[in-house]
């Protein structure tokens, strides 16, 4: 696994979180290890805020290149790149990455990652 393109998608997710969120709001980054027998053992990654969220018109499209939702407000621009790579990156590892969102209560992306337990190790960089 390429630990430096997986940090790409984690910190691409974050930004967005962190420019989209109002002040005073919420941004939860939770992991969690989930092994259901029968099924290989993941690691799920789910980052979730309480910005404006997005229309069910547009979430089909997020993952396009070029697609941007930040030409909504002249506060925020982009290159619609950033969502187009986490994607294309997570694909790479055999992953997948899901976004569902409402319009005024926030987005939740949700990055799912396979994992070999004999390679798992429970330590902090």
């Amino acid at each position: 696994m390429d630990s430096e393109k997986m940090k790409e998608v984690v910190l691409n997710l974050l930004s967005n979180a962190v420019e989209f969120t109002p002040e005073g709001g919420k941004i939860e980054f939770v992991t969690t290890h989930c092994i259901e027998k029968g099924k290989p053992a993941t690691i799920c990654i789910e980052i979730k805020d309480n910005g404006p969220g997005i229309p069910q018109s547009m979430i089909d499209n997020v993952f396009d290149p070029y697609f941007t939702t930040k030409h909504r407000s002249s506060m925020h621009n982009g290159t619609g790149l950033g969502l187009f790579i986490a994607y294309q990156n997570m694909q790479d590892h055999n992953g997948n990455i899901e976004l569902k969102s409402k319009v005024h209560e926030g987005s939740v992306f949700t990055l799912t990652l396979p994992v070999d337990n004999s390679k798992l190790s429970l330590q902090k960089d």
